[in-house]
C-alpha cells in the first residue's frame, strides 16, 4: 500500500528538523550535556579546527611553527629599529660629503651626537603604528600557544603522528586518519562519515567564495590596459577579506548573516571606510614595504639580477584566476611551480629583435670597459681604490680634487649593467613552438581562455599572458603602488557593484549538513568518464575537472580526458 502524502511530508519535515538540530548541536556543544560524552568528541568550530590541523601539517610541527613566528617577530623588530636608526641616527652628511679618502673617513662618526632629540613627526607615527602592530603579533603568538599544544596532542594521541613524521607524511595520510577517527570519536556530529571533500570545504570555505567572485568577474582586479599594472595586491586582498568574507559570516564563523545580502549600504560603508583607513596608513605602509623589500632583495638583485629581479613569476591576480575550488595551498603552489619552466620558455618564444640588438651592443661596450678595469687591477691593485673618475671627467671637463668615484665603484656598476643587459639577450636559434608550450602551461595551471585556443603564436595572446606572468621586480613595485591603488579601488570601483557581490553569495542561513558553502565547490555526484559542458568561465570548468581527478574513481581501467578550457 502506498503511504499517504501527508505522512511523507511529515517524515520529510522531521528529517529536516533533525538535520537542523544536529547542526545547532555542532554550533553549540552545550546542547550535548547529559548525553554519553565518552562517545562524543564533537568540536564546536570545525572550520577553525581543520584550519589549525592543516596549518600544523603545512608548517611541519610545533617547533617549526614557533621558530618561524619568533623569526618573523625578530625580523619585524629589526626592520623597525633599523628604519629608526637610518632616519635619525646615521650621520649621512659626513658619510656622503666628508668621507673622501682614508684620512678623512677616519674622523667621521657613524652616528650623530643629536640622535633622536627632535625626531620628525612622520618617524614618530611610523614607529607608533608598527610598534603597535608588533605588539599585536606578540600577543597573537602567546594566544595561539594553547591551540598549538592542543593540535600537537591531537596529532600525537588521536592520529598517531609525531612532529618528526610530518616531514615525510603526506596530507592524504592525515586526512585518511581523520576520516577513520570520525567513525569512533565523532568529530562532526552532523554527518556519520567525513570525506576529504568535506574537510577541504571546511578549510577553504572563505577562499571558495573568493574564487567564485573572481570567476564571475565581480571584482575589479584586471590589470590596467596598456600598463600591465595589476591592482590586485596583498593590501587589496586583505581589505576584501575583511570587508566581504569576514563580514559575510556571523560569530560562529560558518553561518552567513541573513542581513548580508540585504544590507547593500552597509557593505558600501565598510568598503569606503576600509579604503579611507588604507589611504590614511598608505604612507607608512609604503615606506615600510620599500625598506623591507630593499633589505630582503637588494643583495640578491645586485648579485644575480638576471636570475632574481628579471626572472618571472605569476601575479596575485593570475594566482586567483588559476586557483581551483577546494584546492589546498601546498597543492596549488606545487601545480604553479610545475608550470614555471614552460611559462618562461613560452615568453622566450617572442623575442624583441630591437631590444636584443641594443642589449648585445650594451653588453659589448660595458664588457669591454670592465675587461680594461680588470686588466688594470692586475697590473696595480691600488688604482682601483685610490684613483677616482667623476662623470664630468668622462666628457673632458675639469673635476675638483677628491671628487668622483673610484674605479672599484665603476667596476661594480659595470658588472651590474652587464648582468642586466645579458638578461635581455635571448639565445639564438631558439625553436619556435609557442602553441605546444602554452598547452603545456595550461595542463598545470588549468587556465586557458577560449580566445587563446589555436592563437598561442599571436602577439595578442602573448600580451595577455605576460600580464599574468611578470618580472619579479615589477611585482614588488606593484605591491608598493598597491598602497595607492587599493584605496581607489575600495572607495570608487567596489561600492559601485556592491549589490551584485552581495547577491552572488548564498542567502540561505543554514545548508545542512556542512552549512553554507559555495555551490561551485560541490563535487559531481557521480564519477564518470564523460565530462559535462564547461562553464563560460574557463576556471569553473577546470575546477570541476580537478574535483574528479582528485577523487578516486570506482571504475578501474578508465581515464578522464581533459579538454582545453
Amino acid at each position: 500500500a502506498k503511504s499517504h502524502p501527508g505522512h511523507r511530508r511529515c517524515k520529510l519535515s522531521m528529517t529536516e528538523h533533525n538535520e537542523r538540530l544536529l547542526l545547532e548541536m555542532e554550533m553549540n556543544p552545550a546542547l550535548l550535556q547529559g548525553s554519553h560524552r565518552e562517545q562524543w568528541e564533537a568540536i564546536s568550530d570545525l572550520d577553525s579546527f581543520f584550519k589549525r590541523v592543516y596549518n600544523y601539517f603545512d608548517e611541519r610541527g610545533l617547533r617549526c611553527i614557533l621558530a618561524g613566528r619568533l623569526i618573523s617577530l625578530g625580523m619585524l623588530a629589526f626592520t623597525i629599529a633599523l628604519s629608526a636608526y637610518l632616519a635619525e641616527a646615521v650621520n649621512w652628511d659626513g658619510l656622503v660629503n666628508e668621507c673622501v679618502d682614508e684620512s678623512t673617513c677616519a674622523g667621521v662618526k657613524l652616528l650623530r651626537d643629536d640622535s633622536f632629540r627632535s625626531p620628525s613627526p612622520f618617524l614618530v607615527l611610523f614607529l607608533l603604528v608598527f610598534s603597535v602592530y608588533w605588539l599585536w603579533m606578540l600577543l597573537h603568538f602567546f594566544w595561539d600557544l594553547r591551540a598549538l599544544l592542543e593540535i600537537r596532542s591531537f596529532y600525537r594521541h588521536k592520529l598517531n603522528i609525531d612532529d618528526s613524521e610530518l616531514l615525510v607524511v603526506s596530507w592524504d595520510t592525515v586526512v585518511q586518519r581523520v576520516v577513520e577517527l570520525q567513525a569512533t570519536a565523532r568529530l562532526c556530529i552532523v554527518k556519520d562519515q567525513l570525506t576529504a571533500h568535506d574537510i577541504a570545504n571546511r578549510i577553504l570555505r572563505k577562499e571558495n567564495f573568493m574564487v567564485a567572485l573572481v570567476n564571475q568577474k565581480l571584482l575589479p582586479i584586471e590589470p590596467l590596459p596598456g600598463l600591465r599594472l595589476s591592482v590586485m595586491t596583498k593590501t587589496l586582498e586583505w581589505a576584501l577579506e575583511v570587508c566581504l568574507l569576514d563580514a559575510m559570516f556571523d560569530g560562529s564563523g560558518f553561518r552567513i548573516r541573513p542581513s548580508f545580502t540585504q544590507d547593500v549600504r552597509g557593505l558600501q560603508r565598510r568598503l569606503f571606510a576600509c579604503g579611507a583607513l588604507t589611504l590614511l596608513l598608505s604612507p607608512f605602509i609604503a615606506a615600510f614595504m620599500l625598506l623591507f623589500f630593499f633589505l630582503k632583495h637588494a643583495e640578491e638583485f645586485h648579485r644575480r639580477p638576471a636570475a632574481s629581479a628579471f626572472s618571472r613569476d605569476y601575479s596575485l591576480h593570475a594566482r586567483w584566476c588559476m586557483r581551483e575550488f577546494n584546492e589546498l595551498p601546498h597543492l596549488f603552489e606545487a601545480r604553479v611551480l610545475a608550470s614555471a619552466a614552460d611559462a618562461s620558455a613560452y615568453v622566450r618564444q617572442f623575442p624583441t629583435p630591437l631590444l636584443t640588438l641594443v642589449a648585445r651592443f650594451v653588453t659589448f661596450i660595458v664588457g669591454s670597459l670592465a675587461a680594461v678595469l680588470i686588466g688594470l687591477s692586475l697590473v696595480n691593485e691600488s688604482v682601483l681604490v685610490f684613483y677616482r673618475i667623476s662623470p664630468d671627467a668622462l666628457f673632458g671637463e675639469a673635476a675638483a680634487p677628491r671628487q668622483g668615484f673610484n674605479l672599484l665603484w665603476w667596476l661594480a656598476v659595470s658588472s651590474t649593467i652587464l648582468a642586466i643587459s645579458r638578461a635581455f639577450s635571448d639565445p639564438p636559434n631558439a625553436p619556435l613552438h609557442p602553441e605546444a608550450l602554452l598547452q603545456s602551461v595550461a595542463r598545470h595551471t588549468h587556465y586557458r581562455p577560449a580566445r587563446w585556443r589555436g592563437k598561442g603564436h599571436t602577439r595578442a595572446v602573448y600580451d595577455e599572458f605576460v600580464c599574468l606572468y611578470q618580472y619579479r621586480v615589477w611585482l614588488l613595485l606593484q605591491e608598493i603602488l598597491g598602497c595607492l591603488t587599493a584605496p581607489l579601488v575600495l572607495c570608487l570601483a567596489l561600492p559601485a557593484r556592491a549589490e551584485e557581490r552581495a547577491r552572488a553569495c548564498p542567502h540561505n542561513p543554514l545548508t545542512p549538513p556542512l552549512s553554507p558553502v559555495s555551490t561551485h565547490a560541490q563535487p559531481p555526484r557521480r564519477c564518470s568518464t564523460s565530462l559535462p559542458p564547461l562553464s563560460a568561465s574557463p576556471h569553473l570548468g577546470a575546477a570541476r575537472v580537478c574535483a574528479r581527478l582528485h577523487r578516486p574513481c570506482r571504475r578501474r581501467g578508465t581515464r578522464l580526458r581533459i579538454r582545453a578550457v
